[in-house]
């Protein structure tokens, strides 16, 4: 009869265990025990979006990436995002992966042609309001929407913003930034894999 475990980096159904041990003599008849990898340790792949870069890099550490996993950085101009924040990821958040797998984040390098006039607006209370709206809404006046962090509210649903920097009633010129904390939603249970 085998076990399975998860063993690492051993591929799946290799043995990891065995009873007897190696070079142990046994009687013809025995049985030998044995337990069998389920294959590489994975982990979930966090959503780093609208995050500056060395804040995404962070949030891909803290879900458990390490050394052996791979993160490739791309450039490109964009219009709607500020320089330096993430544009886009190659696999989606909440995609299991294995340990020593490899991501690739599109950075935007900012506008290819800078702003021909600079707006001014009053910064509103965006609490409470979807993050994805209120970018929208800010780049009309040339602001950009930066997400400083995202974390498990079971009061807002994801994408909520739960707080802001700076505060209703400031002014800001085109071109600078509403940094915001928004919603993961209900932290769920991750269920194992237990076949």
């Amino acid at each position: 009869d085998a076990e399975m475990i998860k063993a690492g980096y051993i591929e799946e159904n290799l043995v990891v265990e065995q009873d007897p041990g190696a070079g142990t003599s046994a009687d013809p008849e025995s049985t030998v025990g044995v337990i069998l990898s389920k294959g590489k340790e994975k982990a979930f792949v966090p959503s780093v979006t609208d995050q500056m870069r060395e804040s995404a890099l962070e949030t891909i550490a803290k879900n458990g990436f390490g050394e052996d996993f791979s993160i490739e950085i791309q450039e490109e101009y964009s219009d709607t995002n500020m320089a330096g924040t993430v544009l886009s990821q190659n696999i989606d958040a909440d995609t299991a992966v294995d340990f020593d797998g490899k991501i690739v984040l599109t950075i935007s390098s900012g506008r290819k042609s800078p702003l021909t006039e600079t707006k001014t607006a009053t910064i509103e209370d965006y609490t409470g309001r979807d993050f994805d709206e209120v970018k929208r809404e800010l780049l009309e006046d040339d602001i950009y929407l930066v997400k400083s962090a995202a974390i498990y509210s079971a009061d807002q649903p994801y994408g909520a913003i739960l707080s802001q920097s700076p505060a209703k009633g400031s002014d800001m010129q085109g071109g600078g930034a509403v940094y915001v904390v928004t919603s993961l939603g209900i932290e769920m249970a991750r269920v194992p894999d237990v076949r």
